[in-house]
C-alpha cells in the first residue's frame, strides 16, 4: 500500500482592509481580486494595493525568520 501526502508550501496570503477579504494565491487560481475590487492578487505578485493602506500580508511565517 502507498500512501501519497501532498506537501503544502507556505503561500503568500493577504487580507483587505476595506472588505475584509483574505486572498491566498494556489497552483489551481492564478488572478484573485477580492470583493470590493480594490486588492488584487496574480500567482504571488499583488498587483493592486498598497501595503498598509489597502492590504495587510497575513502569510504564514517561518519560526526561523
Amino acid at each position: 500500500m502507498v500512501v501519497m501526502r501532498r506537501i503544502e508550501m507556505i503561500k503568500k496570503k493577504v487580507k483587505c482592509v476595506h472588505c475584509g477579504d483574505t486572498l491566498e494565491c494556489n497552483e489551481t487560481v492564478c488572478v484573485l481580486k477580492c470583493t470590493c475590487g480594490k486588492v488584487s492578487l496574480n500567482g504571488e505578485v499583488i498587483t493592486e494595493g498598497t501595503q498598509g493602506s489597502d492590504w495587510i500580508d497575513v502569510s504564514p511565517k517561518l519560526l526561523n525568520e
